[in-house]
């Protein structure tokens, strides 16, 4: 069956005559022709399965990477509003301390 296809795709590929009869193959050459195919077709699923596999983990990869970064700059975002509360509530009470030194000043 492949070969009839086979022939068929040649003969309009390379534009040769199509009025010759496509003979049958022997049991023997059938079953060479059928296992070169099959061969053929472990080899071509490897060899495509390899890149798409290699794409699929780098991506996968990437994403982990991406997520971490986006975890650190939360992080960071956090920790800088801390810092900043921290520093304002640092920046009320030196005011606090400073107005108790003006006052003790004044009443000596």
């Amino acid at each position: 069956m492949t070969n009839y296809y086979n022939i068929k795709f040649n003969r309009k590929f390379f534009k040769l005559p199509s009025n010759d009869p496509i003979k049958k193959l022997t049991d023997d050459k059938a079953i060479e022709k059928g296992s070169e195919f099959v061969s053929e077709i472990i080899i071509y699923t490897v060899l495509l399965s390899i890149p798409i596999f290699e794409w699929w983990r780098q991506s996968k990869i990437a994403k982990i990477k991406e997520e971490m970064k986006d975890t650190s700059i939360k992080r960071m975002r956090i920790d800088v509003e801390l810092l900043s509360d921290e520093n304002s509530k640092l920046k009320k009470e030196l005011k606090e301390v400073k107005l108790l030194l003006e006052h003790i000043n004044n009443k000596l």
